[in-house]
């Protein structure tokens, strides 16, 4: 979501949706419940031949108090989304995002620390065959941090959403994976 805004927006029209025909379902504020929803009964993708999906999934649905319990019911919902995809669309590659750092000034170091769980827990879902962990997007924000985990806000523009710089590290790592396997 918010790669056809301001932040996004340059980056995508220029580097990725001249060059791909991309159809975006991420909507601000869904949590993976939403998602799984919209995959059962939106019929978005009913008879669509996908190459690839990605899923950056689960930010929603993570708060400053969650637990390890939590995190793991979180976990099950992006493993619901993955099998959903594979079982509609068993052609396709799904390349799986982990959430990124998140900072939050009211919470220092929580978010990082619940997402660094998370991550560890969906990316063991992957099995580099159908679905492919690009575990490489949180190291390449990570990079970016200050001594106390704070990104600039040319990476995440408000402690969670990509900034101008955010996007175009994202999308070069999505560039990748789109020239893998979305070949014309």
């Amino acid at each position: 979501h918010f790669w056809e805004l301001i932040n996004g927006k340059a980056y995508f029209d220029k580097q990725l949706g001249s060059r791909w025909k991309i159809f975006n379902l991420g909507f601000g504020g869904d949590s993976t419940q939403n998602t799984i929803w919209n995959l059962l009964n939106s019929g978005y993708t009913d008879g669509a031949k996908v190459k690839l999906f990605t899923v950056l999934i689960g930010n929603n649905n993570i708060h400053a108090k969650s637990t390890d319990e939590d995190i793991a019911k979180v976990a099950d919902g992006c493993r619901m989304v993955l099998d959903i995809i594979k079982e509609r669309h068993p052609e396709s590659k799904i390349v799986l995002f982990p959430l990124l750092p998140k900072t939050d000034a009211k919470h220092p170091g929580v978010f990082q620390k619940l997402h660094r769980k998370y991550n560890a827990i969906i990316g063991k879902y992957a099995d580099g065959k159908s679905v492919i962990w690009a575990g490489e997007l949180w190291d390449r924000y990570l990079a970016t941090a200050d001594a106390q985990g704070n990104l600039p806000k040319t990476m995440l523009c408000d402690g969670c959403h990509p900034g101008t710089e955010g996007y175009r590290v994202w999308g070069e790592i999505l560039k990748t994976y789109l020239k893998r396997y979305c070949k014309r």
